[in-house]
């Protein structure tokens, strides 16, 4: 298993939690923003096709943006129980070691670049 030194575990606990933080700010704006559209389009007061069709695409873009920032949420949750279950370094593919490296850039990250790099591939 790797090996941290404190201040690198620190640094990327740090990380998580400024990260995990800027998200739930992002999926509030979101939901204000979602909250103060609705009502005109409720009321009929978006009837010009043109509009409606613009804010149609804006609350598809919403919607994408909420999966992506809820799905890495739930990355930096694994990436907490990780740490401590004392797991956090390994890939969970593989069980190579993540690079310090890596993980000091993408703390959430759970799987090594060649493992990602398949992943992805399998989601085209």
């Amino acid at each position: 298993m790797q090996r941290f030194q404190p201040d690198q575990i620190e640094t990327i606990r740090a990380r998580l939690a400024e990260r995990e933080a800027q998200l739930l700010e992002e999926l509030g704006g979101v939901d204000r923003q979602a909250e103060r559209d609705a009502p005109a389009l409720q009321r009929g007061e978006v009837d010009d096709m043109v509009e409606q069709g613009a804010q149609h695409q804006r609350n598809e873009v919403r919607a994408a943006e909420q999966t992506r920032d809820v799905s890495e949420l739930d990355d930096i949750a694994a990436a907490k129980a990780r740490i401590a279950d004392g797991s956090y370094g390994a890939c969970i593919d593989c069980d190579a070691e993540i690079p310090v490296a890596r993980l000091l850039v993408m703390p959430q990250a759970g799987r090594c670049a060649e493992c990602q790099a398949r992943a992805e591939q399998t989601l085209r």
